[in-house]
């Protein structure tokens, strides 16, 4: 187990992205290797240095959405981002066994805001976009565990993990059920009666959550068979409530998160475009010198194959003329 590892495998990916056409391209067996296998075998040996073991298999949590990717894309581009998300997770484990764990969309919230202090309107964005990316047709995720079902009933939910990921079942991986791993204030316990939030799901504000967003990640939890339980009417609650506040808001407002991390987002994507184009032009080029360099690798191959025939073939008239020659010789009796 080597944690959460979303943001550290996905920048490495950018980085090398990002450097593509300014460093010298790999060849191997005069076959081009492309760049994303080139960025998805530098994840992999960056996780080896990082976290060496002799074991065969090992987990990691890529958690939530990157900032690479984050950065990288804007909401209406969300279709591109899963796109680019699941190209680059499939090459960079392209062995791996994936499963996602869903919890009550309320209880998240609800658990971020107390842990990390975020506010509402970002988690929701953040939510909304990872389960986008869950629910696109590129995911390879097969398996889903519902979060309530781990703390009902952990031993079953995990036995059918563990089938599922073809791992076999080891009852001491119950004992981590008999701790709390990661607790926002006032959690610190194991409570006995679940982990649900439910007691606390009116301190949310619904106008902060974006219609949009509720229904990707009522789509999402659908996908997995996961059943969401809501309160009577906070569907319709949601829709009203913001809708009342996109009616309230001025323009002399101070600036929410989430529009904030747009406005930098879009800074972030139009370097990148600017890089990426020049990038591209570099790659251009530098493809087309190795191509190049294959051809003159392959002429002068056949060129030192044509000097060692000729010299083949020059050893063989001098042994075979220079023997002849000496027979000659011997019966003129010079």
């Amino acid at each position: 187990m080597v944690g959460e590892t979303g943001n550290f495998a996905f920048d490495l990916w950018k980085g090398y992205e990002f450097s593509a056409g300014q460093i010298a391209p790999l060849v191997e067996d005069a076959q081009w290797i492309s760049d994303e296998e080139c960025a998805g075998r530098m994840v992999r040996s960056s996780f080896l240095s990082c976290f060496p073991d002799d074991k065969k298999q090992w987990f990691h949590k890529p958690i939530g959405v990157p900032i690479a990717v984050s950065s990288k894309f804007s909401e209406e581009e969300w279709d591109s981002a899963a796109i680019w998300y699941w190209n680059a997770i499939n090459t960079m484990f392209p062995k791996a066994k994936f499963f996602t764990i869903l919890r009550h969309p309320f209880d998240v919230v609800l658990s971020a805001k107390s842990y990390w202090g975020f506010d509402e309107a970002s988690i929701w964005w953040n939510y909304a976009f990872m389960a986008y990316l869950l629910s696109h047709p590129l995911c390879p995720i097969k398996f889903a565990l519902s979060y309530e079902e781990m703390v009902i009933n952990p031993e079953s939910a995990i036995k059918s993990l563990f089938e599922y990921i073809e791992v076999p079942f080891d009852e001491r991986v119950m004992q981590a059920f008999n701790k709390v791993h990661a607790a926002a204030k006032g959690r610190e316990s194991v409570l006995t009666n679940g982990f649900s939030r439910k007691n606390e799901w009116s301190q949310l504000n619904n106008a902060e959550i974006k219609p949009k967003y509720f229904d990707i990640i009522l789509a999402c939890h659908a996908k997995y068979n996961k059943a969401i339980e809501l309160p009577a009417g906070a569907y319709e609650d949601i829709s009203r409530k913001y809708n009342e506040r996109l009616a309230a808001d001025t323009s002399d407002e101070p600036i929410d998160r989430a529009a904030l991390q747009e406005i930098i987002s879009s800074y972030n994507r139009k370097i990148e475009s600017i890089n990426s184009e020049n990038s591209k032009n570099m790659s251009k080029r530098e493809k087309e010198f190795a191509e190049i360099f294959l051809k003159d690798q392959k002429w002068m191959a056949h060129l030192v194959k044509e000097k060692q025939a000729s010299e083949e073939r020059l050893n063989y008239l001098r042994s075979h003329w220079g023997v002849r020659l000496i027979d000659f010789l011997s019966n003129k009796k010079i």
